[in-house]
């Protein structure tokens, strides 16, 4: 991949200077720190590199995109203006999104702007910001170019490519739907209550207990044919309600996921060659965190691990990467 790679703040800083365009992943309170120019960053200190995963609050992830778009424009959007950001996007290039945790915006972007038929028409990714898992702290995105921090909007850098060039996204999932009954939820949300199982009402929560359901596998939906992950975000014993990492909806139908002998090798059977078209990659917190980081299993990428995927819709447990072809 190209120009992916963890630096110190002074070798992002002295990019940024230079005038290079860049997407910026790194702990919250170095992204405050770097100077203006044109970049965006989000934070989140998780990343694979060369030698595996690493949890690193002192360097900074940094994507070079300078010679690979025409232009670009970066533009920040509130919870309700989601829709202009899809007319904002290029005709011929990609618009490439931050968000940060638990917000409106995400939520608003996962649940009404994934239901919008304009939201394919141009290729649109990037990722959800987060923290130390487990820290109170707030995730947050910043504007490089006027040194805005938001905790509360999605931020875009809307990218264009040459005439003779398009992007292309791809998905990296290793869930499939079980044989298990079929589980459909009452409404659309990030958490539920109840929901049919096999068309009985029942307390989601109290059959994940009652089953010793193993909450590292997510829900796995059919979407048009793509089998698409949702997380258990959050199930405690006192409570009475299930919460989730990207939506559910009420319109799928889901399954738990078959149980994978060895995630990493899955992962890597799966996984496309790395080549010259690749430009960016981003995998799922969860999988840092399931998989095992020792190693770099996805065989050379290097990315940072996010609090939610978009690829055109939100994602969980999945890598995603970006290539530009002509």
């Amino acid at each position: 991949m190209k120009n992916n790679q963890l630096v110190s703040p002074e070798i992002c800083a002295q990019w940024i200077t230079e005038g290079r365009t860049l997407i910026v992943a790194a702990d919250g309170p170095i992204l405050n720190t770097l100077p203006k120019g044109n970049w965006i960053g989000g934070s989140i200190p998780y990343f694979m590199t060369e030698e595996g995963g690493t949890l690193n609050r002192e360097q900074v992830f940094v994507t070079d995109l300078t010679t690979e778009i025409q232009d670009f424009s970066i533009k920040a959007y509130g919870a309700q203006e989601l829709e202009q950001m899809l007319d904002d996007r290029p005709e011929n290039g990609f618009s490439y999104l931050l968000m940060p945790a638990f917000q409106e915006v995400q939520a608003n972007y996962a649940l009404q702007i994934s239901q919008n038929p304009k939201l394919f028409d141009v290729p649109t990714l990037g990722w959800v910001t987060g923290i130390v898992w487990g820290e109170a702290a707030q995730p947050l995105v910043v504007n490089g170019q006027n040194g805005a921090v938001y905790t509360d909007q999605l931020l875009a850098l809307h990218a264009q490519l040459a005439a003779d060039q398009y992007a292309e996204l791809s998905i990296v999932n290793i869930y499939e739907q079980n044989e298990g009954p079929q589980i459909q939820f009452l409404e659309d949300g990030y958490q539920v209550e109840d929901c049919l199982i096999d068309g009985e009402k029942q307390n989601f929560l109290s059959y994940l207990q009652e089953h010793q359901i193993n909450m590292e596998y997510p829900l796995v939906g059919d979407f048009g044919g793509a089998q698409l992950n949702t997380s258990i975000y959050q199930a405690e014993e006192a409570a009475t309600a299930v919460s989730f990492a990207a939506p559910v909806f009420q319109s799928q139908t889901y399954r738990f996921a078959k149980t994978i002998e060895n995630r990493q090798a899955a992962f890597k059977a799966k996984l496309p060659p790395k080549n010259e078209t690749t430009l960016v990659a981003y995998n799922c917190v969860a999988n840092f965190m399931q998989l095992g980081g020792e190693e770099n299993y996805t065989q050379g990428y290097h990315y940072p691990f996010t609090f939610g995927e978009i690829a055109y819709l939100v994602l969980n447990q999945t890598m995603v990467i970006l290539d530009i072809k002509k």
